[in-house]
């Protein structure tokens, strides 16, 4: 809620406008998402308030299976530590004292025995006796089924004395247990008003142990709808990360220069092998016989793969709000939990709390970013960051659900779908404005060469022309007079002479400047100065040289490349162009300089009227500013306030030039409020 007001607050009737376009769409999607899962349409399943089970045992009077919602059989399980029991045991031997009740779902750690808690590792046997009405028992029509997730890492169960589901080979050691971690859904029918559940449970494998997640009991009918509708997601969600994975890398591989599109189809294959491998297991349930700990180790993979990947595509998108010093930092907290991998399962299985709590911090982190890319109006910042808040949001969620901390609906798979669907809403927002800048782009073009053309034509027609005639004028009126009056000859000859010097220092000089500068070869500081001098007739210009440029700008070894000079000059004058007829200033400053890390910086400030950014409609000047910044791969910002003037400030990368070892990651201090409109380039 607080966000949400937030970039109201800051992006006024547009940023209300793309909140309102943006959220209903998360939203739309999270509720077609949750669908009959969650709240009960055709088909699906609403799992019912459950009473919890006491001392092993769950008191269902009254519940109607073919009538009710299913169930979770959560509460206090029977557990015998150390002992592998059958059915049989608990007919045969008469009553069997457990060792104590633990909470299902957890691990068996929480018990304690002779005050110490239970190690991870061993065996143990739960049971849970269901009562269900008594009064007028009839056996349903259709079966009763048991939805069964993940038992830490081995069990069989049996239901009345019948196994009905296992996984993997349960041991009595590290030798003798085969682990196995997939989705079971065992059907049976009820001989009577009493289920006894047994379940022997070993783990040697994983840090995580016992009956880990929750069992639901129901119908076999609406729990089968309920398995469908989740391997559909899975499914789904699938098909649809591999497809933007694949356009992505497809479209980094046809444009190499667009790596965000390759930091964002790695992340989506990441996201796509683990969604084979978590969940309904799509993986194992394709091939049962692939080995657990190849598949375990495959979901910690890309666990670790995610982070870094995804620092890369905000550092991307939005580099001066997640540096590249975040993104070092990411890839080497994954790259020490992958170290991890090489070691036995289970103690690579104890990195991964401690891989999560840093994950935590991240998430926080990659937040506070966003929200700095909207408040600085990044473009498609709101956007990203609506995905980007759904996919962290689940995640905590996730997190706190794996870890026993809340028991709620796994939300992973809407997070990753949110993401993907704002990165495609970003992408097409993008197609539209790269579209729109080109046709913009092309207009411009035009009408800069037109422009072009009209001044050149003007000064050749106007004031060339003129003097040209007085010339010609004089020079026939000198040839009349040579042989009568030789003095009056010579003078008109010097006057003549005096205006075609004029011309040529004047009018040929300016328009060979508008053509191209050939001053910009001397060096970008004198250069400038030629510049500021063309407009001190309407404004005076104080031109401020740094050392450290004019270290790199020296006339014999000018280390600056002529193609940056040529853009700064060209910038500059576009700066001068619109004080000129647009601030009614009387004074600018320019200050040339270049920052440690190897970034020419133009600042351009005048004393004139100044204007609202908010209001600024970019004409001409401004579009040929940003273009000629984009293409030498810089930033630029705008500052203005009414009656307060406006400052222009440029960077532009001087490549392979730095004056000093910069710092990891150091960027050109940005301001951190915009305007609301869009132009490439603009920072």
């Amino acid at each position: 809620m607080l966000l949400g007001a937030g970039l109201v607050g800051q992006g006024g009737f547009w940023g209300r406008r793309r909140l309102v376009m943006t959220l209903p769409v998360i939203l739309g999607v999270g509720l077609v998402w949750a669908g009959p899962a969650s709240w009960g349409a055709r088909g699906g399943v609403v799992f019912a308030a459950t009473p919890r089970a006491q001392a092993g045992v769950l008191d269902l009077e009254g519940w109607r299976p073919a009538r009710d919602e299913p169930l979770w059989l959560d509460g206090e399980w029977a557990l015998y530590w150390q002992r592998l029991l059958e059915p049989a045991d608990f007919a045969s031997s008469g009553p069997l004292p457990p060792d104590g009740y633990v909470p299902v779902p957890g691990p068996w750690t929480r018990l304690h025995l002779q005050g110490h808690a239970l190690p991870a590792t061993g065996y143990a046997t739960y049971r849970l006796q269901i009562r269900l009405d008594s009064k007028g028992w009839q056996e349903p029509q259709e079966p009763l089924a048991l939805s069964i997730g993940y038992i830490c890492s081995a069990y069989r169960l049996w239901v009345n004395g019948q196994e009905v589901a296992s996984n993997g080979r349960v041991g009595v050691s590290p030798d003798t247990e085969q682990p196995q971690y997939l989705p079971v859904l065992a059907s049976f029918y009820p001989r009577g008003p009493t289920i006894d559940v047994v379940v022997q449970v070993s783990n040697f494998y994983h840090r995580c142990n016992g009956i880990w997640s929750r069992i639901a009991l129901g119908s076999a009918g609406a729990l089968q709808r309920r398995q469908a509708w989740s391997l559909g997601q899975s499914v789904f969600l699938l098909g649809a990360i591999l497809i933007m994975a694949l356009y992505h890398v497809a479209l980094y591989l046809s444009r190499r220069t667009e790596r965000v599109a390759l930091y964002f189809g790695l992340f989506c294959l990441t996201i796509a092998l683990r969604t084979t491998v978590t969940g309904e297991e799509l993986w194992l349930r394709l091939a049962p016989q692939f080995p657990t700990g190849i598949e375990l180790r495959l979901e910690y993979l890309t666990d670790y793969l995610a982070l870094p990947l995804f620092y890369l595509l905000l550092n991307g998108l939005y580099p001066y709000e997640v540096p590249k010093s975040a993104v070092r930092l990411a890839a080497g907290v994954a790259a020490a939990g992958m170290v991890s991998l090489a070691a036995p399962a289970y103690l690579a299985s104890q990195v991964v709390p401690v891989y999560e709590g840093s994950l935590v911090l991240f998430v926080a982190y990659a937040l506070a970013g966003m929200v700095r890319a909207v408040l600085r109006r990044r473009d498609g910042a709101y956007i990203f960051l609506a995905g980007a808040a759904a996919l962290f949001a689940a995640l905590i969620n996730d997190l706190l659900n794996y870890n026993h901390l809340a028991f709620t609906v796994e939300l992973l798979p809407l997070g990753l779908f949110a993401l993907i669907l704002s990165q495609s809403v970003l992408l097409a927002q993008r197609f539209s404005h790269a579209f729109t800048e080109l046709q913009r782009s092309r207009r411009m073009v035009t009408e800069r060469e037109e422009q072009l053309r009209r001044n050149i034509a003007e000064m050749l027609h106007g004031a060339v022309q003129t003097r040209l005639l007085v010339a010609v004028h004089q020079v026939s009126e000198a040839e009349a007079e040579l042989a009568a009056q030789p003095e009056r000859a010579r003078e008109l000859l010097s006057s003549a002479r005096g205006l075609l010097e004029a011309v040529r220092e004047r009018e040929v000089r300016e328009a060979s400047h508008l053509l191209h500068p050939s001053i910009i070869r001397v060096g970008l500081v004198p250069a400038v100065r030629s510049l500021a001098q063309r407009f001190r007739d309407r404004f005076d210009v104080d031109v401020q040289v740094r050392e450290r440029l004019a270290a790199l700008d020296n006339v014999a070894d000018n280390r600056i490349p002529e193609s940056i000079r040529l853009a700064a000059y060209r910038v500059l004058e576009e700066a001068f162009n619109n004080i000129a007829v647009h601030a009614g200033a009387a004074r600018a400053e320019v200050h040339l300089d270049v920052t440690p890390d190897g970034q020419l910086r133009l600042s351009i400030r005048d004393d004139g009227a100044g204007f609202d950014p908010a209001t600024l409609q970019p004409g001409l000047g401004l579009r040929s500013i940003a273009a000629r910044v984009v293409e030498m791969g810089g930033a630029w910002h705008i500052d203005s306030r009414p009656g307060l003037g406006t400052t222009l400030t440029v960077w532009i990368p001087l490549t392979g030039i730095a004056t000093t070892r910069p710092s990891p990651g150091r960027r050109p201090r940005i301001p951190p409020r915009l305007p609301r409109w869009h132009v490439p380039g603009a920072h």
